[in-house]
């Protein structure tokens, strides 16, 4: 890596990169740890990821 800095830094214009953090804010609830937030165009909130299937063909 320090080879491919070496040659990046000798092209004529080249500029470092600057390190930029950038904090992300964790919602999770205080009382249940498997509990997330969930963030879509038409839910927000406290929720739980679940998968389902459906068995159509016996259906009463």
């Amino acid at each position: 890596m320090e080879e491919l800095e070496a040659e990046l830094s000798s092209v004529p214009g080249y500029k470092k990169p600057e390190n930029v953090k950038t904090e992300k804010e964790v919602l999770k609830s205080q009382t249940d740890p498997e509990c997330g937030y969930i963030h879509q165009a038409r839910k927000k909130g406290l929720g739980y990821l679940t998968e389902m299937t459906f068995d159509t063909s016996h259906v009463a």
